[in-house]
């Protein structure tokens, strides 16, 4: 049977959540090292983990990145960032109160 301009729905299988202690697998089949809930491996975040730990999202970590506003650590392609550097970042852009 012929779908010619139609759209067929394929039902896709629920995705298993890893075990704890268990690789979970990512995007493209290759297994993720679990980090635990802060988003810390090796001492390093990824976009979305340096975004959870300054509470905010990750387009304007990756928007402060390309200002240089942000320090990070090149690894290949990929950008990651410290601890160390976000609280320097956090630090530098307190404002102190009047009073």
């Amino acid at each position: 049977m012929a779908t010619k301009g139609r759209r067929v729905r394929v039902k896709r299988q629920p995705r298993r959540r890893a075990e704890e202690g268990e690789a979970a697998a990512g995007p493209r089949g290759r297994g993720a090292v679990d980090i635990g809930n802060d988003g810390i491996e090796n001492g390093l975040l990824d976009y979305e983990s340096a975004a959870r730990y300054l509470c905010t999202t990750t387009r304007h970590v990756r928007e402060l990145w390309a200002r240089r506003e942000l320090a990070a650590i090149k690894v290949g392609r990929s950008v990651r960032f410290t601890k160390a550097d976000l609280d320097a970042f956090i630090a530098a852009n307190r404002v102190r109160a009047v009073r």
